[in-house]
């Protein structure tokens, strides 16, 4: 008896609907803002980073409109709701004002900071070290960081008054030191201290001496 594999012989009609699935999926993660990246062993950051830029400027409109005719007159009503039901306190309007971070601009948090590694580094590879500490505020962009990734800076940071501080207290015990240098480089104040020191050795033996 001979035993021999069933065939179906439908591997055209299977890739017709594997293809479909492929395109469906496609448009969805087109949509959904997923970048649809090649997958190849050549695929460069580059690519990806213009596939994506794409996608963000193509649904921009989208997300413009929604934030502007929907999500804050929703929350700016939701907010009224609840501080009449003392829910939450009441925000002075001269000094918080709320505001919308949603869609593109919370998508685009990541995006930010990975433009402004680049940036940076691109500046350094061309101006070198000294471009970064003559043109960049090391504090501005402690905090573009900080926000880029989530994290809130405060106690984490030193603020420029706590820097201001540090660097006056520091230039205060340079000058001791000099002060101290140039008085020891005297000859005579150099005796004056051996002599100093000698008479505080003696004072010192003195009082270990046990009453006769």
């Amino acid at each position: 008896m001979d035993v021999a594999a069933l065939q179906v012989q439908k591997s055209t009609d299977l890739q017709v609907a594997m293809q479909g699935k492929s395109q469906i999926e496609a448009r969805l993660s087109q949509a959904f803002m997923l970048a649809d990246v090649r997958d190849s062993e050549r695929t460069t950051a580059e690519e990806v980073r213009l596939q994506a830029l794409q996608i963000e400027n193509s649904l921009g409109s989208i997300y413009s409109i929604l934030q502007t005719e929907f999500q804050i007159p929703y929350v700016s009503r939701k907010l009224d709701i609840l501080q009449r039901e003392n829910k939450v306190p009441k925000l002075p309007k001269e000094l918080v004002k709320p505001v919308m971070t949603v869609g593109l601009a919370a998508v685009g948090r990541g995006n930010d900071l990975e433009q402004l590694v680049r940036f940076t580094q691109t500046l350094g590879q061309t101006m070198g070290p000294e471009g970064l500490q003559t043109y960049l505020k090391p504090t501005e962009l402690i905090k573009r960081l900080a926000y880029s990734m989530g994290i809130d800076i405060i106690g984490l940071v030193k603020t420029d008054e706590e820097l201001a501080q540090e660097q006056q207290a520091a230039q205060e015990m340079a000058q001791q030191q000099d002060l101290l240098s140039s008085q020891m480089a005297n000859p005579k104040n150099l005796a004056d201290a051996a002599q100093t020191a000698q008479e505080v050795q003696m004072t010192a033996q003195n009082s270990e001496l046990p009453p006769q």
